[in-house]
């Protein structure tokens, strides 16, 4: 009969070669259109590869344009490392922007599972939990799909886990040896780490940064002759401290980002101060039974493990675990809810953000299955192991494979045309595709959006959208206005819709031409 530590040799096995499975499958799919979950966004992060300034890449860092409002086409929100990344490998390698932007997003998350390592290794929790988390992650949903998107979301999470392994391998080297120089080298790495995911994507860090509290009391408590409070709050402060400096970098670049936004009248009106109630959300949405029923119960924990009685296994696991397994328990599932009740709006509206936070709840899952292993014969071990991954094959082949396979959009079609038929150095306008840049990232023009939006959670400045409708080229930075798109769908907002036919009425175009829903108006 096959025994737990053939068992245990079989999954190491297996987790590498499904590393490798996983990024061919992704690979297979790399040059699909970004037009599967939340192209809008997909876009939006490959126009910012796209305009990247690679002779100045430090500027291009800094001051990077994502032109979809008009002049002076910067409207940074993240720090663009992934961005930049992308750029630099698709122009050295000749992959295409799209392909290579997919495939980093992968790496990144298969070297993810390297600082977990380490991370598991210096909490002595066990190399059975290492590598049924990687085997558990490998089979999630929400990894196995936005990990092979145009997304951010992987950079900032594996230099989230880088962060925690510097600091876990920072303190345990301090609880065998006390503080020296290789100690405050690994916390200075540490610092480096968190503060990149805390600029990747400020709302990834937040659990991170707790999760390295955690970190430092659990190591700085755990050896008897290292275990003086004083010792302990002297560990804990430092990685406070190093906490601290990543949220100041945030800020920082935060109020970079407003002063580069203030810049153009449209994007003025999307600094931080405008978006706390779309990000943040509202009490009575935090405390609504269709947030903690549907967003939490009904689509990120499917989403994360495979179904939500999956989790049924963290009643035994609490009940057979010792007590520092039970309290890591808790605390992975509080570091899983965390930033859903912090960032809620966001959370409810954006299924991608759940890539941030649904680690722990993978890793409790795991660390969970490891408990109950012990107390349960192997043939049972194995059902519940098919089963797990079963149900993650299934929720991920209902919600998320038939969005690999899309191959074309008629965008495409209207961005080829625009390509076309105007000039490389011009700019076009684009009415009533709200912000999705589709259209200007495949015609690789330089636009300016009137989207159909009217203020509500997402704040919108009806005065400055009517006046960029009344005189567009005012806003194109000395660009001329090559052609005018209209989605005949949008449904304008009266203002807006009466502010376009005037200008239509007196624009001298070429031929007006219809492709799906879109009218292009060619200026000659």
């Amino acid at each position: 009969m096959l025994s737990q530590n053939r068992l245990d040799k079989y999954i190491k096995f297996s987790v590498i070669l499904l590393a490798a499975g996983v990024f061919t499958f992704w690979a297979l799919s790399a040059d699909r259109p970004l037009f599967d979950h939340f192209g809008f966004r997909q876009n939006q992060t490959a126009m910012s590869a796209q305009w990247f300034d690679l002779k100045n890449p430090i500027r291009g860092l800094f001051f990077y344009e994502t032109p979809e409002f008009g002049a002076p086409w910067m409207v940074p929100f993240e720090f663009p490392l992934y961005q930049a990344v992308v750029a630099i490998v698709s122009r050295h390698s000749g992959f295409s922007l799209t392909t290579t932007g997919r495939l980093v997003n992968g790496v990144f998350f298969i070297a993810t599972l390297v600082p977990l390592w380490f991370l598991v290794r210096d909490l002595r929790l066990g190399m059975r939990l290492y590598f049924f988390s990687a085997l558990f992650l490998l089979f999630s949903p929400l990894y196995l799909y936005w990990s092979r998107t145009f997304m951010i979301e992987s950079t900032a999470v594996f230099f989230g886990f880088s962060f925690l392994a510097c600091v876990g391998l920072g303190i345990s080297l301090w609880v065998r040896e006390g503080w020296g120089r290789l100690v405050w080298a690994w916390l200075v790495v540490a610092l480096v780490c968190g503060i990149l995911c805390a600029l990747v994507k400020a709302t990834t860090f937040p659990s991170f940064g707790l999760a390295g509290l955690g970190v430092a009391l659990f190591l700085s408590t755990a050896y008897p002759y290292r275990s003086k409070w004083t010792e302990v709050f002297g560990v804990v402060g430092v990685v406070v401290g190093l906490v601290l400096l990543c949220i100041g970098a945030a800020i920082l670049w935060t109020r970079h980002a407003d002063s580069l936004k203030s810049l153009n009248p449209i994007s003025a009106h999307l600094v931080s101060k405008y978006l706390e109630t779309w990000n943040y959300g509202t009490l009575s949405q935090k405390l609504s039974m269709d947030f903690w029923r549907n967003t939490i119960l009904g689509r990120a924990v499917p989403e994360a493990v495979g179904s939500g009685w999956i989790l049924l296994i963290l009643v035994p696991a609490l009940w057979f675990a010792k007590w520092r397994e039970r309290s890591l328990l808790v605390c992975l599932v509080c570091l899983f809810l965390l930033p859903m009740v912090l960032f809620t709006n966001l959370h409810i509206i954006h299924s991608y953000y759940q890539y941030a936070n649904s680690f722990w709840l993978v890793l409790a899952m795991a660390l969970a299955f490891c408990i109950v292993s012990r107390k349960i014969p192997t043939w049972s071990l194995i059902f519940i192991l098919i089963l797990i991954l079963s149900c993650q094959i299934n929720t991920y082949s209902i919600k998320y494979y038939i969005a690999t396979t899309y191959k074309w959009s008629s965008v495409m079609d209207v961005g080829w045309f625009i390509k076309k038929n105007t000039p490389k150095n011009s700019a076009i306008m684009i009415v009533g595709d709200d912000w999705s840049p589709e259209v200007a990232f495949y015609s690789k023009r330089k636009a300016l959006y009137i989207p159909n939006w009217v203020d509500g959670f997402f704040p919108v400045d009806e005065e400055a959208l009517s006046a960029a409708l009344k005189n567009p080229e005012s806003m194109l930075g000395g660009l001329k206005l090559a052609a005018v798109i209209v989605n005949n769908n949008s449904g304008l907002p009266k203002d807006r819709a009466v502010a376009l036919g005037d200008y239509l009425a007196r624009l001298e175009t070429g031929r007006v031409t219809t492709i799906d829903k879109y009218n292009i108006y060619l200026i000659k």
